[in-house]
């Protein structure tokens, strides 16, 4: 049997983080508040060269209007994804597209702007 996730809304989706807070920093102010996911997975979705493609990954940290996660191969900048997050207890369908891939030990981390039904 299949079963449908949650497509959240923007006021959904920070409820969903906010129990995962983050500590302010002193003197520098985001516009965004970013959360810190300790136990938080993706599976994300997307083509490349016309070829579908599925991968996993850690979700470092998120913010109202993004995540930022943890791959193993990079992911080209705009490629639009379609994404299942699983944040503590919850999983959730998401869709966004890829802002920014930067090369780090290991792997990639990659910036994902999120896109909300509302």
């Amino acid at each position: 049997m299949e079963t449908r996730l949650e497509t959240p809304t923007r006021e959904r989706w920070r409820e969903v983080l906010s129990p995962y807070a983050g500590p302010e920093e002193d003197g520098h102010r985001r516009s965004d508040e970013r959360y810190y996911i300790a136990l938080g997975s993706v599976k994300l979705a997307f083509e490349e060269n016309g070829v579908p493609v599925e991968r996993t990954g850690r979700v470092l940290n998120a913010s109202e209007g993004g995540l930022m996660v943890r791959q193993y191969e990079g992911i080209l900048p705009d490629t639009q994804l379609q994404i299942e997050a699983t944040i503590g207890e919850e999983s959730f369908a998401l869709a966004g597209r890829v802002a920014h891939c930067t090369q780090t030990i290991g792997g990639f981390k990659v910036g994902i702007e999120l896109k909300f039904p509302d």
